[in-house]
C-alpha cells in the first residue's frame, strides 16, 4: 500500500520539476564610464522547463530603485540602466512565469546583488598651446581640462611642472612654465576642471602632475605631457606685404578672385596678384608686353 501511495507521487514531483526556468546573468562585470549617454546594456538569457507556458517568462532588471522591463531579441534579454555620477551599479534580475494549471512564479538572480563597476574614462595624456608672435603681458597661456564622471564630484588639489627627462634642456624648458590656476579646483560631475598654465618661452614643455582626491587609486594621480611651440604653418610675412599691397597667404588662403569663388588652390595666389598687377598672361606663349605677331 505504501508503495503505491510513494509510486503515485513520482510524476507529481516530475510535474513540480518541470516548472522552473533557467535566468542567465549575461550583463559584462564592467563598462567604461559614459556620462553623455548614462545608459548601460543589461542582457539575459532564459531556458524554460516543458511545463512553462510559452510567452509567459517576463523579466526585470533592478537596482537603485529601478525596474526596467527586459524586452526579448530571439534567445536573448536586453535593456537599458540609467546611472550617472556613480562608480558601480547594484544589479538584480526579476523572472516571472506562469505554470499550466498552476500560479505565477518568480525568482531572483543572483540572491544578492551584483556590483557592475564603471571605469573612469582616461583624462587628457598630452595638450599643446601655441606661441606664435609676441608674447601677450603675463605669457603665452594655455589651459588643460579635466572631467570626472563617476562621482558626484572631485578636487584637483595640488598641480605642478616636471622636467620630460633629466636632460638640462628639458628641465630648463620645464622650468619656464608656471601653474597660474588657484588650488584646490572643485569639479561636479561631468564639469569640466581647467589648469592653466603660462611660460614665456615659447618652445617650453613639460609634464603637468595633478593630484586629486578621486577614490578611483588610477585617478589619484595623473600626468598629461604640455608643450608650447609657435605654429609654423602660418605664414612669416604680415598681410599687405605681397606683391600689390597684399599678402601671398590671402591669395592661398582666402580664395582671391583668379579661384573664382570654387575655393583656394595652390596656384590661386599667384592667378590673382597677375590680375590685381595687370600681367596676366592671357596667352601662355606671350610674355608681358608682347604683342602677337
Amino acid at each position: 500500500m505504501f508503495r503505491l501511495i510513494r509510486l503515485a507521487w513520482i510524476p507529481v514531483a516530475l510535474m513540480l520539476g518541470a516548472c522552473d526556468v533557467q535566468v542567465h546573468d549575461e550583463t559584462p562585470a564592467e563598462y567604461p564610464a559614459n556620462h553623455d549617454i548614462g545608459m548601460y546594456e543589461i542582457k539575459a538569457t532564459v531556458t524554460r522547463d516543458a511545463l512553462v507556458t510559452p510567452g509567459s517568462v517576463f523579466l526585470f532588471a533592478l537596482g537603485n530603485n529601478q525596474r526596467i522591463p527586459l524586452s526579448q531579441e530571439g534567445p536573448e534579454w536586453h535593456g537599458l540602466y540609467s546611472v550617472r555620477c556613480q562608480g558601480s551599479f547594484p544589479l538584480q534580475i526579476l523572472a516571472e512565469w506562469k505554470v499550466q494549471g498552476l500560479s505565477v512564479r518568480h525568482k531572483l538572480v543572483p540572491l544578492q546583488p551584483r556590483e557592475i563597476k564603471l571605469d573612469e574614462p582616461s583624462l587628457s595624456y598630452s595638450a599643446s598651446f601655441d606661441s606664435s608672435g609676441k608674447p601677450p603681458k603675463g605669457g603665452w597661456v594655455g589651459s588643460v581640462q579635466y572631467r570626472f564622471v563617476t562621482v558626484p564630484s572631485a578636487q584637483i588639489t595640488a598641480a605642478h611642472i616636471e622636467p620630460s627627462s633629466v636632460a638640462p634642456a628639458d628641465v630648463k624648458a620645464a622650468k619656464a612654465i608656471s601653474v597660474v590656476t588657484p588650488l584646490p579646483v572643485v569639479a561636479g560631475c561631468g564639469d569640466l576642471a581647467e589648469i592653466r598654465l603660462a611660460t614665456t618661452d615659447p618652445h617650453a614643455h613639460g609634464t603637468l602632475v595633478i593630484d586629486t582626491d578621486h577614490p578611483a587609486p588610477t585617478m589619484a594621480h595623473w600626468q598629461t605631457r604640455v608643450e608650447f611651440s609657435p605654429n609654423e604653418r602660418r605664414d612669416p610675412r604680415p598681410a599687405g606685404t605681397g606683391r600689390c599691397g597684399r599678402g601671398y597667404a590671402h591669395g592661398v588662403h582666402g580664395g582671391g578672385r583668379g579661384s573664382r569663388g570654387r575655393g583656394a588652390r595652390v596656384t590661386g595666389a599667384a592667378e590673382d596678384r597677375h590680375h590685381r598687377c595687370g600681367t596676366h598672361r592671357r596667352d601662355p606663349r606671350l610674355l608681358v608686353g608682347e604683342s602677337r605677331p
